[in-house]
């Protein structure tokens, strides 16, 4: 939300808070946000998703409304899972590397076990925005 917000402010646009929906990521609660975002003008021109398998619900969605993804609207997902190259547009990404994570979420904890040093340390692990046909 801060990267969101800060995006804004750096291009000058003002925040509309019916762009932003929470959902519970349930196929009923994203259909449910979709069909909001649909119904604004100006009309939307792109969805950036906090998840590949809600991202996949809206292609899905959008397709089936004769709605084309990426011309008329873009797709974004978050997570970079299986589904994301499977999809027709394939979906462009942000891939946050779990696997490193959690490999150094597991060496910082085994060093800590080791050491008895319990003191709490951050590692910056960052992720790559993958693009794809969907947007």
């Amino acid at each position: 939300m801060k990267g969101y917000q800060k995006a804004l402010q750096r291009h000058q646009i003002k925040f509309n808070k019916k762009l932003l929906a929470h959902v519970d990521f349930t196929l009923d609660s994203v259909l449910k946000a979709l069909e909001q975002w649909l119904k604004l003008r100006p009309e939307i021109d792109a969805i950036l998703s906090i998840s590949d398998r809600s991202a996949a619900q809206i292609i899905h969605h959008l397709k089936a409304k004769k709605i084309n993804v990426p011309r008329k609207i873009r797709v974004v997902g978050f997570g970079n899972e299986f589904v994301a190259e499977m999809l027709d547009p394939k979906l462009t990404t942000f891939d946050t590397h779990t696997r490193v994570i959690g490999e150094e979420a597991s060496r910082l904890i085994i060093e800590q076990m080791i050491s008895g040093d319990r003191s709490i340390s951050t590692k910056l692990v960052p992720g790559k925005m993958i693009i794809r046909d969907s947007a």
